[in-house]
């Protein structure tokens, strides 16, 4: 049964991804990119501990097929929302969206002034986290570190490079990029590569190659080819786990870096031994544990998590120390609240900072059957965001990037995981925009008549 039930989520997953490309016509739908991740989690994983019999010395074959089957049930609801919030609609290259049509010199200006202002917050943050630290060097001169700084909002205010970078990127629609933006975006993507690269995490990297590569699609109207996708995806994919695999030989003086890596082969291989390592640090197997954790407990925490996210987060620490104590939800500071616990000694086997998978989150947040509810609510805001950038455009596009970049946090981790920067890299851009005027649009009859006009033409 729990091999039937892995060739139903490869099969899923394939389809899904088919859909999305041959459907839609579009190599950037949620669905392309969202799937294959999953799919790595969730049918490569399994499939190479299952044949190894890591799974079976941990798990019996019932548990593992109850949590098999939870994770077709949300893939299936992420597939059915993303299905559901893109239906009726093609890509089609020789339309164009809302801003392109109507985008003017001024509006250029303002976008551009939008994006370098969000970039500037931006980067003074990450040089606020250097100089605590001493500076780039002391930065990254050991083993996952990184700047600091004791406020959660000054650490996260970097993250507004990703609209910043695609404000910038779409003040150039339709004109080519001059060297003046090509230098705003190489300093935006130094944060992110500098953290992706020199403290070996897969989030900054992914986000680096997603909003450098990603944006500038997303606001050309184009779309790279499947082949491309397929290649830079899995070269993407691969590096990412060689990141993780490697990390404590990759810093500014590290052995990487000073001509000792190992061969190319060596490092894949080793890298695709780690991922399917029997092991309660990998996405599956750690994601199966707490789902049959939370099973055991027969404890959830129907939207409790957010609501901390929403309401109680924000406050600063300084404030109100002991905020999550006050509110009883204690759990969250322990690897995000998964375990439902706030000591590890109960669970002696998990290491800190231990990454579930969305399906396995999900479940712990909303138990067996309305887990898949509300990933489809998440597939369908994905498919619907996207549906609006090849309508729209504009801010819209800024919000898809968002989206996008942050995709590997959502399959890799939790939507949890990602709940918050949405918040804070989403809000910025929005006040902005509107601050602006760039929201101010013509309405249809003007479209029509300027559709119409010889000067248009």
């Amino acid at each position: 049964m729990f091999e039937f039930l892995l060739a139903l989520t490869a099969g899923l997953i394939i389809g899904g991804t088919a859909w999305g490309v041959v459907r839609h016509n579009d190599t950037l739908h949620p669905l392309v990119y969202l799937l294959p991740m999953a799919g790595f989690i969730y049918v490569y994983m399994p499939v190479q501990l299952y044949r190894g019999e890591g799974l079976q010395s941990y798990f019996t074959t019932g548990e593992m097929e109850f949590v098999q089957f939870l994770v077709l049930l949300g893939l299936s609801g992420l597939v059915l929302g993303a299905a559901y919030g893109s239906r009726q609609i093609r890509r089609d290259p020789s339309r164009v969206d809302v801003l392109s049509f109507v985008i003017t010199y001024d509006t250029r200006r303002r976008l551009l002034r939008l994006g370098i202002i969000l970039g500037a917050i931006a980067l003074l943050s990450y040089s606020y986290q250097l100089y605590n630290v001493g500076g780039f060097v002391e930065a990254y001169d050991s083993v996952k570190a990184g700047g600091w700084a004791a406020s959660g909002y000054l650490r996260d205010l970097d993250y507004l490079i990703i609209p910043a970078t695609a404000l910038i990127y779409l003040s150039r629609t339709d004109r080519p990029m001059r060297f003046k933006h090509w230098f705003l975006v190489g300093l935006l993507s130094l944060p992110f590569g500098a953290r992706g690269f020199l403290t070996a995490r897969r989030g900054p990297t992914f986000v680096f190659f997603a909003v450098l590569v990603g944006g500038w699609y997303l606001t050309r109207r184009r779309r790279p080819s499947v082949p491309t996708v397929a290649v830079g995806g899995t070269l993407v994919g691969l590096l990412l786990l060689a990141l993780v695999t490697f990390r404590g030989q990759i810093y500014l003086g590290g052995s990487f870096f000073s001509g000792k890596a190992p061969p190319t082969e060596e490092i894949v291989e080793s890298s695709l031994e780690r991922a399917t390592s029997p092991s309660f640090g990998t996405e599956y197997m750690y994601g199966a544990y707490v789902v049959l954790n939370a099973r055991e407990k027969d404890e959830h925490y129907w939207g409790r998590r957010y609501l901390t996210q929403l309401f109680v987060r924000p406050i600063p620490s300084s404030f109100w120390p002991n905020k999550y104590e006050a509110v009883g939800m204690e759990e969250i500071k322990l690897n995000a609240g998964q375990l439902l616990a706030t000591d590890l000694s109960e669970h002696p086997q998990i290491p800190r900072g231990s990454a579930p998978g969305f399906v396995g989150s999900a479940y712990v947040e909303w138990g067996l059957w309305i887990a898949p509810v509300f990933l489809f609510g998440l597939g369908w805001l994905y498919a619907w965001v996207w549906r609006k950038t090849l309508v729209e455009g504009g801010l819209w596009t800024v919000m898809y990037l968002i989206l996008f970049s942050m995709s590997v946090y959502f399959v890799a981790q939790s939507f949890y995981a990602m709940f918050y920067r949405l918040l804070l890299m989403g809000v910025p851009p929005i006040i902005g925009w509107y601050l602006l005027r760039l929201h101010a649009m013509p309405d249809r009859d003007s479209l029509r008549q300027k559709r119409l006009s010889p000067t248009s033409a």
